[in-house]
């Protein structure tokens, strides 16, 4: 007898069958197989879910308002895709609403937790081991969290980010205790924020952007309609007070339906799921991505395969055709906020110097000072007044390479493609000055990065 204590999906091996089934509600459903007397439901697993309304009051509640927003549309996929996403092999995908605050960020996310259980939204005030914990105990489920700018340490929000994009299981240690490996963390998360993820830390490999994609607000928040509420704020309480009255009852019901058309939907994923991908780079107006982008589309592909499952098997009344459209505009508006200089880890590359400038700028010495025996605390650069290029400042080249060693090479291009670096025709990415040395007026080339003023003054990325 093989014992399932947890909820969320388990794959369990018996001879020569592998049966795969999720535990929610103190039930079992298969993916694929019939079920087996051998495999039985304890703890967490056995539990009965709380819930209120019911599947066609939730549809009645929800379904006519989220056709005509395409923002919640894609939140309500991506809480879908939950429940699906480890039965198939998928790599998980973080969703961040970006928008001011008063904006229904949280309304969204109230009504994406209605799906799986009370419609609720934790604050990111907790501690970064306190909020591992929290997500590795939703294994399966959406889990929504808001205010990331909340944060004390911004470095949490990647960490987090990557250790749920790899579905990792920590190590941790009690007092006078060895290490033991802590719950991996499986949930899809839906979390929001008043500032874009690049502003909030100041560097982000293509490893975390890959991971997460941001829908920011549209004409009226996260609403694009008011519908028949006429106004953002009044929908946003019409839709609150329908999560608080339907939740629950929509989860075992599409795990059920998943269940009993499994062998049809698995069909349907190696057919549909290219076909998907294109649909929406073409509603985007984009044909080839490079490589960053095509990893975040193959993973927006799967949540509009999720949206487009709902739809084909009477879970909610938006149709394929609307999960699609709403997908493409999210992602035409992310293209659109990217750089000339081609994709996000490029744009985020240019937040991290602007930043890094931004927040040292008083530790960066004249040029002139260079042969200064009393050098100063907490130097990081000089300054320097250009006549073709203004105010410069000047990093050493390994220096430089070190401090933005996660930006990787798209860095140096980046800038130099945006107009913001200063460089000599004879040394590509570097700059060139005469130094004198000290030594009876004598003067040595010295090279650098050069970084213009004007990196200062960009608009900031939307």
């Amino acid at each position: 007898v093989t014992v399932v204590a947890e909820a969320g999906f388990h794959v369990v091996q018996e001879g020569d069958t592998s049966y795969r089934m999720t535990a929610w509600d103190g039930h079992l459903r298969y993916f694929g197989q019939e079920p087996s007397p051998n495999i039985i439901l304890t703890d967490d697993a056995a539990k009965s879910v709380l819930t209120a309304g019911s599947v066609k009051s939730w549809g009645e509640a929800f379904s006519s308002i989220v056709a005509r927003n395409p923002r919640l549309t894609v939140a309500l996929c991506f809480s879908f895709s939950a429940g699906m996403r480890r039965a198939f092999g998928e790599p998980s995908l973080s969703l961040i609403l970006v928008a001011p605050t008063s904006t229904a960020k949280s309304t969204v996310q109230q009504v994406c937790a209605s799906l799986t259980g009370k419609p609720e939204v934790v604050a990111w005030n907790a501690t970064n081991q306190g909020m591992q914990e929290w997500l590795s105990h939703r294994p399966d489920l959406v889990a929504c969290v808001e205010d990331l700018q909340q944060a004390d340490k911004p470095e949490d929000i990647l960490q987090v980010l990557m250790n749920t994009g790899n579905n990792a299981a920590r190590l941790r240690a009690g007092r006078g205790k060895g290490a033991s490996q802590a719950r991996s963390i499986e949930a899809t998360l839906i979390l929001s924020s008043e500032k874009p993820l690049a502003s909030l830390v100041s560097r982000a490999s293509s490893g975390v952007l890959a991971r997460c994609f941001e829908v920011h607000a549209g004409a009226h928040g996260m609403f694009d309609d008011p519908c028949e509420a006429g106004d953002p704020g009044l929908l946003a309480n019409q839709l609150k007070q329908s999560a608080s009255a339907n939740y629950g009852a929509m989860w075992p019901k599409w795990l059920k339906v998943l269940s009993k058309s499994w062998d049809q939907v698995k069909d349907w994923h190696i057919e549909r799921l290219p076909k998907l991908r294109n649909s929406i780079l073409r509603r985007a107006g984009y044909c080839e991505p490079d490589e960053l982008t095509g990893r975040l589309v193959n993973r927006l592909a799967f949540a509009t395969f999720a949206g487009c499952v709902a739809s084909e098997l009477g879970l909610w009344a938006v149709t394929p055709q609307e999960v699609q459209a709403a997908f493409g505009l999210v992602l035409k508006e992310h293209l659109e906020r990217q750089p000339p200089t081609g994709n996000a880890l490029s744009a985020v590359a240019l937040d991290a110097v602007r930043a890094y400038i931004e927040t040292h700028r008083a530790n960066f010495s004249p040029l002139s000072a260079i042969n200064d025996p009393n050098v100063r605390a907490g130097l990081v650069g000089y300054t320097t007044d250009d006549p073709g290029h203004g105010l410069l400042f000047l990093f050493d080249p390994f220096v430089f390479a070190t401090l933005f060693s996660d930006c990787g090479a798209e860095l140096l291009p980046a800038l130099r493609s945006a107009g913001y670096l200063a460089t000599k025709r004879t040394r590509h990415n570097q700059y060139e000055k005469k130094v004198a040395t000290g030594d009876k007026g004598k003067r040595r080339s010295m090279f650098f990065i050069a970084v213009k003023n004007d990196i200062r003054y960009a608009p900031e990325r939307k």
